[in-house]
């Protein structure tokens, strides 16, 4: 289940610039922001609709504000949970560089029609779902935390090699696009693996924990933006660089010695 949750997840932001890039054929950009409004209007009727899937209580504790606080602090000390947390977010701000940096990458360095572009980034949705896939399969014979150590390894030697193609000045669109995709793919196995290992360490405050991963893994766009604002270049460097980065900081985390979490079903 939590496969397939991380796959929708992991989809959308890929889905977006296709389906953009398909709409600015037949219309303008507003189109695009009326769409959104149109969404948000369903989205909020669903509130009334979706029926509730929470078991209700006989005698609910109200929610503390005090209390929701003080275990975001106690999850911020446990460190067995936040390695996961702190591997998930920095994977994530190289796939936010990514995701934010490429449309100039591919549009304004390499002449890529912006129609066509949704399609060239669209392809990195077959990784993600091929991974996921095989993710639920594996789960079943390797642990929560080697899963998680061979798909950051992978995704950082990927970063690794496009890098030294950059700088020895050997790399070609295809390579760029063949070791982005290698990258991107491994975010199938690397958020859900993070999250059920994160979650498996603190199941009494699985609520606040899970807040928290959220938080920091879609607030972590942020640090990429920033990134590439100061970079102020549309060259593929400062997109390579930062991205080979954070998936050594993400790999590395995993990498450090733990025992071995154990097997779970997803």
């Amino acid at each position: 289940m939590l496969s397939t949750l991380t796959l929708i997840m992991a989809v959308a932001p890929i889905l977006g610039p296709l389906l953009g890039g398909q709409i600015l054929k037949v219309t303008s950009w507003h189109a695009i922001f009326w769409l959104l409004s149109v969404i948000g209007i369903i989205m909020f009727f669903c509130i009334f609709i979706l029926p509730e899937t929470h078991q209700v209580q006989v005698n609910p504790k109200r929610i503390q504000v005090k209390q929701t606080f003080s275990n975001y602090k106690q999850l911020l000390k446990n460190w067995q949970f936040m390695r996961y947390v702190w591997s998930l977010t920095a994977f994530y701000v190289a796939a936010y560089t990514f995701i934010i940096g490429s449309p100039l990458v591919y549009i304004s360095y390499y002449h890529i029609d912006a129609q066509h572009y949704g399609f060239l980034f669209g392809i990195n949705l077959i990784g993600v779902m091929v991974m996921s896939v095989a993710n639920k399969k594996l789960v079943q014979h390797i642990s929560l935390h080697q899963l998680l150590k061979w798909a950051t390894s992978i995704s950082m030697v990927a970063m690794l090699l496009l890098t030294y193609l950059y700088f020895s000045q050997q790399m070609t669109l295809f390579s760029l696009i063949l070791f982005l995709f290698l990258f991107f793919a491994m975010n199938g196995v690397i958020a859900t693996t993070s999250t059920a290992a994160a979650l498996d360490i603190v199941p009494k405050t699985a609520g606040s924990a899970s807040a928290l991963i959220g938080s920091m893994q879609y607030g972590s766009g942020i640090i990429s933006s920033l990134l590439l604002t100061f970079a102020k270049t549309d060259s593929p460097e400062a997109m390579i660089v930062i991205m080979t980065s954070f998936a050594a900081v993400s790999a590395m985390i995993a990498l450090l010695p733990h025992r071995e979490m154990k097997k779970a079903s997803l």
